[in-house]
């Protein structure tokens, strides 16, 4: 069993940042404190947002901020300052009591979620402060206190991190419902009194061609009429299904893997019309994020084992020989995290470890399909969208938001099997709230277009395609061999076939194993292992 300590590291990070106490309001959640508004002139209403700022100020000519198809939230706080307000705060842990911003150095230490965001541990719980300053000393996220970028094309509107509160309670119901949870619980709103923002003085060329931004074209400005919120939540974890767990179990497969039959996945892939790359002198599948299934050209991996266990022939992870790769920051902790995997096939399920991870792919394919059905029947967009850039729609429906969540109970008493927890619902809407920015009317039609499109997002993601934004970083493919880059390939075909069986509720086809629970968790924590120190 893992130590709160290594428990801790591996679920929510290692990267340190700062914060400080700031001057600015707190708005403790409550039920009903936000509501949707389904009124189409109130929708319409908001498509201002669909043009520059400079209604409100010369200094406002180039700020561009989203636009979320629908009405803005209603909001029904306690009165500011009144005693209702007062003993809703006194509710909530003291650091959060006062509005906590990232800074340089300061008296409160957090650890680092992302660009813009961060966690706080209290007792033992976790806070995630989402969008508490984009101050982060890292290549990448080098931006001066106190961290607010406003980049000319973009700007988070007050309605994201409203809606942020406000789906995460509601599509939290509908997963309790289920037995399951969301990764956040709403707890209140940060919005910051400090007017001072980071925005470039040269957009055409601030970013530097590695990424970074370039620290000669941003510039400290004030935009007082744009309004800082930072909203909180209480979270159950921090890692990502893709830039942390994909990519770590997928860097782990060198150590595991003794020997690869290629003319045996050869054989595989013929018999199922797999694609495989033609200019390749080696054995190389197209990633299955460069597929447009159907499904008889992806392989589930757990087929072609049965098919030929010796396919692949597999050896157990060593607690004194960490493999090639390993954080530095995680090798004293790599001999604690092996027993439980060594135990399951010591037990004679040796020839079970392609099998075991077969499964766990398959697993986190048919959660995130689950999920991605919840949505689309309770009329939900995750939040696919069309606003400045008809080449660039929006996006949330992809592996990076959902959190690997750490074995825990559940809400009931038994041991929560649920793998994954979803979050990120800034840009959620309904579709008896939706309005088209090409009508101004309730286009059902396009709606409906827009979350099949979320569907196949998802899949592409799944299936390697890092096309969107929120899956940069943590690739693992640099580097493997032609034997290990198909073992990915086919491993990422069957994630994608349970995302396909979860999103149609198809029947389950792996018989139900509770004794290898143990071995499956300790698979994830090692492949969090190998990505300890990677950021999403």
């Amino acid at each position: 069993m893992l130590s709160p300590t290594l428990q801790a590291a591996l679920y929510f990070g290692t990267a340190r940042v700062h914060f400080d106490q700031v001057p600015g309001h707190v708005y403790a959640h409550r039920p009903g404190c936000l509501q949707r508004n389904p009124d189409i002139e109130a929708a319409k209403a908001t498509m201002f947002r669909l043009k520059p700022q400079g209604h409100l100020g010369q200094e406002y000519e180039n700020i561009m901020v989203n636009w979320i198809p629908a009405a803005d939230l209603t909001k029904k706080y306690p009165a500011e300052g009144s005693d209702e307000q007062k003993a809703d705060i006194a509710k909530l842990p003291v650091p959060l009591q006062q509005p906590l911003l990232k800074v340089p150095s300061g008296p409160i230490e957090g650890i680092r979620s992302g660009g813009r965001s961060a966690l706080l541990a209290v007792g033992g719980d976790f806070y995630r402060l989402k969008g508490c300053g984009n101050y982060v000393d890292a290549p990448g996220f080098r931006f001066p206190y106190p961290g607010f970028p406003l980049a000319d094309e973009e700007v988070m509107s007050t309605h994201g991190e409203e809606m942020f509160q406000f789906a995460g309670k509601y599509i939290g119901q509908l997963l309790a419902a289920d037995d399951l949870v969301g990764a956040n619980r709403p707890v209140g709103v940060f919005q910051y009194d400090e007017d001072a923002v980071n925005v470039p003085s040269n957009p055409s060329t601030k970013w530097l061609p590695d990424g970074r931004p370039n620290p000669s074209c941003w510039s400290v400005g004030h935009l007082p009429r744009i309004p800082r919120l930072c909203p909180v939540f209480h979270t159950l974890g921090d890692r990502r299904l893709g830039t942390h767990l994909l990519a770590g179990l997928e860097r782990l497969l060198s150590a595991l893997v003794d020997s690869v039959d290629v003319e045996c996945i050869r054989r595989a892939a013929a018999a199922a019309n797999r694609l495989v790359d033609p200019s390749s002198p080696t054995l190389t599948l197209l990633h299955t994020g460069a597929i447009r299934p159907p499904a008889q050209r992806l392989i589930n991996f757990e087929s072609l084992l049965l098919a030929d266990p010796e396919a692949v022939r597999w050896r157990a992870p060593q607690a004194g020989a960490p493999p090639v790769g390993l954080p530095e920051v995680m090798q004293a902790h790599w001999e604690a995290a092996c027993p439980a995997l060594q135990e399951w096939l010591g037990q004679g399920h040796r020839a079970n470890l392609g099998s075991l991870i077969s499964r766990l792919y398959w697993r986190l394919g048919r959660e995130a399909g689950a999920f991605n059905r919840l949505l689309r029947r309770n009329g939900i967009s995750w939040g696919y969208f069309i606003d400045h850039s008809e080449f660039e729609p929006h996006c949330n429906s992809h592996p990076n938001n959902f959190v690997v969540l750490p074995p825990a109970l559940g809400e009931r008493g038994h041991r929560r099997t649920q793998l994954l927890g979803p979050l990120d619902f800034d840009m959620a809407f309904c579709r008896n709230e939706f309005i088209s920015k090409y009508s101004g009317t309730r286009d059902l039609e396009l709606f409906d277009s827009w979350t099949a499109s979320e569907v196949s997002e998802m899949q592409k993601a799944l299936g390697g395609d890092t096309a969107n934004t929120g899956l940069m970083g943590g690739e693992a493919h640099d580097g493997m061999s032609a034997e290990t880059r198909a073992l990915r390939c086919l491993l990422r075909d069957t994630i994608v076939l349970g995302h396909q069986a979860g999103v149609a509720e198809e029947p389950e086809i792996f018989a139900d194993c509770p004794e290898a629970e143990l071995a499956t968790h300790a698979l994830i924590q090692l492949g969090l292992m190998m990505t300890a120190t990677e950021s999403a």
